[in-house]
């Protein structure tokens, strides 16, 4: 059960987690090469199983090492019903190149006004 806090309902939840990114490189060489935008969906495996749809910029500064923020919406099943809130999403990963797709290990920083997780998990990500 979620935990009640002066009324209202508290989503922290830390588990594993599914990050899918599909993203468009600013340029092809220089600075805005190691510079994306695009969008990404998370599913989260914890206590209470949380989904998240957002919009994201990465950063590639070094490698296989990418840094993306993004806001976006989560949804939480709550008391038999599911509910959706704004939430802001910081991420590392650490991918490797297999054909057009990257793929490595993630972890996730995010909240929302009423909670927030924190996951490891595996990242999957393509660039258009």
């Amino acid at each position: 059960d979620h935990d009640e806090h002066n009324g209202e309902h508290d989503t922290t939840d830390d588990g594993i987690g599914i990050h899918v990114h599909i993203g468009k490189r600013l340029g092809k060489h220089g600075l805005l090469s190691h510079l994306s935008l695009g969008v990404g969906g998370v599913v989260i495996f914890a206590e209470h199983e949380h989904y998240a749809l957002m919009g994201f910029a990465s950063v590639y500064p070094w490698r296989g090492l990418v840094l993306s923020i993004g806001p976006g919406i989560e949804w939480a099943e709550h008391e038999g019903g599911w509910e959706s809130e704004y939430s802001t999403h910081v991420e590392a990963a650490y991918v490797f190149d297999v054909g057009e797709w990257h793929i490595g290990p993630v972890v996730d920083y995010s909240w929302t006004d009423h909670g927030e997780h924190v996951t490891a998990g595996v990242h999957f990500g393509v660039h258009l």
